[in-house]
C-alpha cells in the first residue's frame, strides 16, 4: 500500500482533497492521562480519562511519520501494516479523520464530522451572512422589547437556533459525503 492521493470532495463550496499515509506501526504507546478540574469552595472535583495512542508509521520509503490518536477504541500492534486517510483544505492544514489496521481489518473514525469540518473550516462560524443575520436580530430585539431580560431571552434562542442550523449544515455535508469515503475504504482494502 503506498502513500496515494484520493478523489477530492466538495462541501460547502471548498474541496476537501484526500490522501492516504501507509507502512507498518512502529514503537506502539498506548497510555492514559488523567485531567482534573474544579474542587473549589464547596464543589467536588471531576476527572476526564483521556486515552491516548502513539507510534510510527514506517512507510515502503524508510520515512517516519509520527501518529498520535486520542481513541480509546483503536487498536494496533508494533509490526501490523495500518493507513490513515486525512483531508485537508486549499490551506494545506490537514486533520486525520480514519484509521485503519489492515491486518485486524478493522477502521476506526478518528474524528467526529462536526469537528473534522470545523477543523477544516468548511463551515465558518461566523461568516458574514451569519453576522448580518445576528446584527438584525439584535436591533428588531432592542426595538420589540424594552427590557434586558427579554432581550438577552431573544439573543439566546437565536444564539441556540444558529447553533442548531450549523450541526445541520454540518451533518447534511456529511450525509452527501459518507459514500464518498466508504468508497475510499473500500479502494483501500482491496
Amino acid at each position: 500500500m503506498t502513500n496515494q492521493g484520493l478523489e477530492s470532495i466538495s462541501v460547502n463550496e471548498q474541496t476537501i482533497y484526500w490522501a492516504v499515509r501507509s507502512g507498518v506501526a512502529v514503537g506502539v504507546q498506548k497510555y492514559t492521562k488523567t485531567h482534573v478540574t474544579g474542587g473549589y469552595g464547596d464543589s467536588a472535583p471531576s476527572s476526564q480519562i483521556e486515552t491516548i495512542i502513539e507510534f510510527s508509521l514506517q512507510q515502503e520509503s524508510g520515512n517516519e511519520i509520527e501518529m498520535k490518536f486520542r481513541r480509546e477504541d483503536i487498536r494496533v500492534r508494533d509490526g501490523q501494516r495500518v493507513s490513515a486517510v486525512f483531508g485537508y483544505t486549499e490551506s494545506k492544514t490537514s486533520y486525520w479523520l480514519i484509521f485503519i489496521n489492515h491486518d485486524s481489518n478493522k477502521w476506526y473514525w478518528v474524528d467526529t464530522p462536526y469537528s473534522f469540518f470545523r477543523k477544516l473550516e468548511i463551515f465558518v462560524l461566523l461568516s458574514d451572512w451569519w453576522i448580518a443575520f445576528f446584527l438584525a436580530v439584535i436591533a428588531i430585539s432592542l426595538v420589540v422589547s424594552s427590557e434586558w431580560a427579554i432581550f438577552g431571552i431573544i439573543v439566546g434562542t437565536f444564539g441556540i437556533i444558529f447553533l442548531i442550523i450549523q450541526r445541520c449544515r454540518c451533518q447534511l455535508a456529511w450525509n452527501m459525503v459518507k459514500p464518498q469515503i466508504i468508497e475510499i475504504l473500500s479502494q483501500l482494502r482491496e
